[in-house]
Order: C-alpha cells, then sequence, then structure tokens
C-alpha cells in the first residue's frame, strides 16, 4: 500500500472513530448514560455493533475516550528540554487543554459535566489519570517504557495533572465559569508558588522574660548565700573541736602525770 493510500486508510478510520463517539456523546445528553444502549450508539452514527467495539472496548470508553493524551505528548516533545520540568509539563498541558476547549468549548463542558455526574466514569478517572502518568512519562523518555524515572519526576507529573483536572472539575461544577483557561492558570500559578515557597526556618527558644531572670539571679544569689553559711559553720565547729582537745591536753598532759604521782614513796 502506497503512503497516500495508509495515510487515506486513517483519516477514514479517525472519521468513523469521531462518528462514533460525538454520536454516543449526544445521545447520552438526550437519555442519559443509563439509558443509552451500544446498539443505539451503533444506530447513531451508522456503523455495526461489532463495528463499535473495534473502535471502543465498551460504553464507558467511548464515553471517556478523547484526544487529550496524543495531543500533550506531542505538545510536550516541542517544549524546550532545558526549561524546568514543572513549566515543561505546565506548558504542554495549558496549550493541549486550551486547543480541546477552543476546538468545542460547549461539547468539552458537556463531557466532562456527565463524567462528573455518573458514578460509573467518575470512578474511571483515577486509572485513566494513572495511564495519562505514564504516556507522559513515556513522552519525557523518548518514547522508552524501560526508563525508571526519579520520584522528583513522578510527583512532578502527577502534581501537575492533578492541578489540571482540579481547574477541569472547578469549571464544571461552577456551570462554565470562569472560563477553563483562567482556571488553568490559577492552578498552575498556586502550584508554582506552592513550590517555590520557602521552607519555614525552625523558630528560636524565646528569650527570658525579665521577671524570669530576675527570679534566676535571686535564686543564684540564695545558693551562694547558702554555701557561705554552709562554710562558716564549717570553719566554727573546726576551731571548736580544735580549743576542746586544747583544753584536754592542758589536764591530761604531762604535769597532771606529775601531780599524780607526787606523795607515793
Amino acid at each position: 500500500m502506497t503512503e497516500s493510500g495508509a495515510g487515506w486508510r486513517q483519516q477514514k478510520k479517525n472519521a468513523t472513530r469521531d462518528r462514533i463517539r460525538s454520536s454516543a456523546l449526544r445521545l447520552f445528553q438526550e437519555h442519559g448514560y443509563e439509558a443509552t444502549t451500544v446498539e443505539q450508539i451503533s444506530a447513531a452514527a451508522g456503523v455495526s455493533h461489532m463495528t463499535f467495539f473495534r473502535y471502543f472496548p465498551s460504553k464507558e470508553d467511548v464515553a471517556l475516550s478523547d484526544s487529550f493524551d496524543p495531543l500533550i505528548c506531542s505538545l510536550l516533545e516541542q517544549t524546550p528540554q532545558d526549561q524546568p520540568l514543572m513549566q515543561r509539563i505546565r506548558t504542554a498541558l495549558e496549550q493541549g487543554l486550551e486547543q480541546m476547549y477552543s476546538a468545542n468549548r460547549d461539547a468539552l463542558l458537556a463531557q466532562n459535566d456527565l463524567i462528573v455526574s455518573t458514578p460509573a466514569l467518575r470512578d474511571r478517572l483515577w486509572s485513566d489519570q494513572v495511564a495519562t502518568q505514564e504516556v507522559i512519562l513515556r513522552a519525557l523518555s523518548g518514547g522508552q517504557d524501560d526508563v525508571h524515572h526519579s520520584v522528583q519526576t513522578r510527583v512532578t507529573v502527577a502534581t501537575c495533572l492533578s492541578a489540571a483536572s482540579m481547574a477541569v472539575l472547578m469549571w464544571v461544577e461552577n456551570g462554565g465559569t470562569p472560563e477553563l483557561p483562567e482556571l488553568l492558570e490559577q492552578a498552575f500559578d498556586a502550584l508554582t508558588n506552592l513550590a517555590s515557597a520557602p521552607s519555614p526556618e525552625p523558630s528560636a527558644s524565646p528569650a527570658p522574660s525579665v521577671d524570669v531572670q530576675e527570679n534566676l539571679h535571686q535564686h543564684q544569689a540564695d545558693d551562694r548565700q547558702h554555701e557561705g553559711d554552709m562554710h562558716d559553720q564549717g570553719l566554727a565547729k573546726e576551731t571548736q573541736h580544735r580549743e576542746d582537745q586544747a583544753r584536754t591536753r592542758g589536764h591530761h598532759g604531762p604535769g597532771g602525770e606529775r601531780n599524780h604521782l607526787v606523795g607515793r614513796k
């Protein structure tokens, strides 16, 4: 098959996929997600039941489908590699969501409103976001799957996606106001400010108050006075002990002994 023939075939596939997806989203809005069947979607898109499943594994997949992942990867590859990682991811996410917003704002709002309001679809958001993280990590490593990314890289990717998801969620919950580009800018500005905020320094112990210092000085003076009194008492006892010993020697010394012997024959 020639290159032009292969390109035409891919365009036809893309057109069929887009037709199935747009028909499904229209029916979901008209009849509700639970009430809409795969058969109804296939009939509205003009394809067979089996053709539907060649493009989408389930009804959930067609409700959640978009061109977000390949668009983000393409935009990420265009960002300067010498830029900080957070800035590269922010640029790709903002540009990608703004392109989807500009292409069909109302359809984007309706699809995300459907996802948020449908428990079965909302439960898929976390697993889909993890899959998008892996897609971005693969794009950062040049399409290689076996690269072991650092914890910092993984946390940066996950945090940026969370900021973008929060902006979309607020946009949906507020009925489309403020507009999505404005909320995206606010979310990423908040994330940037948080990342650049200096770490708090440990607080120094407060200096003792004047009253505490005076009490401390008084205690120290009392201790010195007590030590002086104990010293004086010790000297007094020692002096008294020496005086007692001197008197004892004067009474029982050599002279005393001669007095006892006088008169003995």
